[in-house]
């Protein structure tokens, strides 16, 4: 390679929000895409000098500084992106993601990691199944329909295909693959803690990481984790019968799924409601025809401002057929309404909202 690229990198200011894009014509006019490097984001980094030894080209190189983005999963996104470190030569290459969805994404990344795991935040974590899951498993893991594209897999695989969106470090995984009508366990998380702490909790089930997506293309895999941003690198995780895929759900690629059925407690609901067209979406992509879906929604009762607030954000029955179009779905259908937890006492955080009940609905739909 005619390119010889040497990079310097030092930390010395916190809090720098910098993309790295390229708009080269071709790989040997700028030798930083030649690497792969053509779209490679820093968040938080800190830079004191980029060093370019070799025949590289021309390049014009500028810094500029934002805030980090305080958008998360549970409130509107206010987005303030940031100006690109520049590689440019004398054609565009392919377009590196936006600034505006760089910082939507991580920002709400950083938001569950930074307030909730990191924190040890996370009331919605239960060490226990969830009773909703050991109640309906024989509906959810029933065999599949006869001529669908879920039955053909199921008769390959010897049984479901099972997928957790936004999969934290439930135990409900672990009770999947148990099960004897479950040939694989698929969950999808944005939080690289959640994903380690998992793992580490789990040690039966010898998950690693087997393969990662740094978003920083060749040089990527070689950066220290400082340099990984949660919004863009993926990784795989594997262990048995168990793959966890470490990614932003609304970025993942999830075709490769394949999954005949889901089980959704405390993903629907923590989103905010503006994402739930995004995240059925992504859903739809994940699944085959004939798979089945149990969600376990919300029914928030009391004032009007206690109800409208989340996460869990009221998602009932009917908030779900609405999303679930029926041109791919079934009608779902309530299979149960009950007190959240189980009936146990409303937490005082409710109280305080002007909740007088907090339900659980617990649904169940199917792909076409």
């Amino acid at each position: 390679m005619a390119a010889r690229v040497m990079f310097v990198m030092n930390t010395l200011l916190r809090g720098t929000n910098a993309s790295f894009t390229s708009t080269g014509k071709t790989s040997s006019a700028c030798g930083v895409n030649a690497l792969g490097l053509g779209s490679l984001a820093f968040p938080r980094a800190f830079w004191t000098s980029l060093v370019f030894m070799g025949s590289v080209g021309s390049a014009t190189l500028a810094v500029a500084s934002s805030s980090s983005s305080s958008s998360s999963y549970d409130s509107s996104f206010a987005t303030t992106p940031s100006s690109p470190i520049r590689c440019e030569a004398s054609a565009p290459a392919a377009a590196a993601p936006s600034a505006e969805h760089q910082n939507s994404a991580a920002g709400r990344l950083r938001k569950w990691r930074e307030k909730n795991w990191e924190q040890n935040n996370t009331a919605w974590h239960k060490q226990a199944v969830n009773g909703a899951l050991g109640k309906y498993a024989h509906q959810l893991l029933v065999a599949p329909r006869d001529g669908t594209k879920a039955k053909e897999i199921y008769d390959a695989q010897g049984g479901h295909v099972v997928l957790f969106p936004l999969s934290g470090k439930t135990l409900d995984i672990v009770y999947a693959a148990t099960r004897k009508e479950v040939a694989s366990v698929v969950g999808v998380e944005g939080v690289r803690l959640a994903v380690k702490e998992f793992a580490r909790e789990h040690p039966s089930l010898d998950l690693r990481e087997t393969k990662t997506t740094p978003g920083g293309g060749l040089l990527g895999r070689f950066l220290p984790a400082i340099f990984k941003d949660e919004a863009t690198a993926t990784e795989t995780w594997e262990g048995g019968r168990v793959t966890i895929l470490r990614a932003d759900w609304f970025d993942a690629t999830l075709s490769d799924a394949k999954a005949t059925a889901v089980f959704d407690r405390g993903a629907l609901v923590a989103i905010h409601p503006s994402l739930r067209e995004s995240y059925v979406s992504q859903l739809e992509t994940a699944v085959v025809p004939g798979a089945r879906v149990l969600i376990v929604g919300i029914e928030r009762q009391g004032s009007a401002s206690g109800v409208a607030m989340g996460p869990p954000f009221h998602t009932t029955v009917d908030d779900i057929a609405a999303l679930f179009s029926s041109e791919r779905w079934s009608a779902p259908i309530l299979l149960e309404t009950k007190g959240m937890d189980d009936g146990g006492p409303l937490p005082e955080r409710f109280a305080k909202a002007g909740l007088t009940a907090v339900n659980e609905q617990i649904v169940l739909v199917e792909r076409k």
